[in-house]
Parts: structure tokens; C-alpha cells; sequence
């Protein structure tokens, strides 16, 4: 007797929630729309609309993919390994020869009105920038200088060098 009772209630709990006695009353309507009983909300019942109702729309982002920013930072990583030695233009400064990776941060003067950072290139030189300077071969340019990093914007990306210790 109680099995019987738990079923009956769990039968009209999932007509309640789907709404399937509304939906054999409603055969008798008209085609073009139908009405959600459980929330009230007109729908159109054309095939296109179905698929963009059942697609979840094209403004959400694909929670397995990896966000656009990411995928942009691994592609400039790739084309700064693709970016052989011998096809560096040698008549360019030595601040903008290289990718950013191969700068390293060395010193920060911070505590002034015009901050600078230091970097050593390849070669062992050491370059003196401040902001708005151009650094890399893609042209990132120093956007702020802080206590212990620099942050260099190349592209749409910005970056953070951190001074080493």
C-alpha cells in the first residue's frame, strides 16, 4: 500500500513539474505557439525557434574551451619559438632584436618621479626603459613600473616581468 502510494506520488510530482496533463488539453490550440504551464511563458513552436531555444544561444561560452586571452598568450608563445636567431634583424636596436622572454628584468628605479627598469639582453648589455617604451620584437611597450615587476603590454596581453631576487 505505501509503495503504491510513493508511486502515485512521485507520477503526479512529474506531471506537475513537465506538465503533461496540460499538454494533451492543449492539442485542441492553435499550432503557432504553445504555453509552458509550469512557468507561463509563450514560446513559438517553430522548428527554428526549438533549435535556438534547445541550443542554449550563441552568447554563452563553451565551458571546455579555453578562454580567448589564453588561447592569444600560447599563440604569441608559439610564434616567439617559431622566431629563429638568424632571422633577427641585426640592424634593429637591441631592445626591440628580441623576443620579451629573452629580456631579463635586473633592476627597478621606482621611487622617482619617471620610474626605469633595467633589462639585460642576450648579449649581456643592459637597457634603460621607462614607460611608454617599446620592448621585444613584438613590440610590447612598458605600460607600468612598479616596486618588484614591470608590466609590458604586447598586443592585447599584458604581461608581468617580476624582478629576480
Amino acid at each position: 500500500m505505501k509503495k503504491q502510494l510513493y508511486v502515485f506520488v512521485i507520477v503526479l510530482i512529474f506531471i506537475h513539474i513537465f506538465g503533461i496533463s496540460d499538454t494533451f488539453a492543449q492539442e485542441d490550440q492553435s499550432s503557432s505557439s504553445q504555453t509552458d504551464p509550469g512557468f507561463g511563458v509563450q514560446a513559438p513552436a517553430t522548428p527554428s525557434a526549438i533549435a535556438d531555444l534547445a541550443s542554449g544561444g550563441l552568447s554563452r561560452r563553451d565551458p571546455f574551451s579555453l578562454p580567448e586571452y589564453i588561447l592569444i598568450k600560447i599563440r604569441q608563445k608559439n610564434s616567439e619559438k617559431s622566431i629563429a636567431t638568424d632571422a633577427i634583424d641585426e640592424n634593429s636596436p637591441p631592445i626591440v632584436r628580441w623576443p620579451l622572454g629573452s629580456y631579463q628584468l635586473v633592476g627597478i628605479i621606482w621611487d622617482v618621479k619617471k620610474p626605469k627598469a633595467m633589462f639585460l639582453d642576450r648579449m649581456k648589455n643592459v637597457h634603460i626603459v621607462k614607460v611608454n617604451d617599446f620592448i621585444g620584437n613584438l613590440r610590447g611597450v612598458v605600460t607600468k613600473i612598479q616596486s618588484g615587476a614591470v608590466i609590458v603590454k604586447e598586443g592585447q596581453i599584458p604581461q608581468v616581468i617580476k624582478l629576480n631576487k
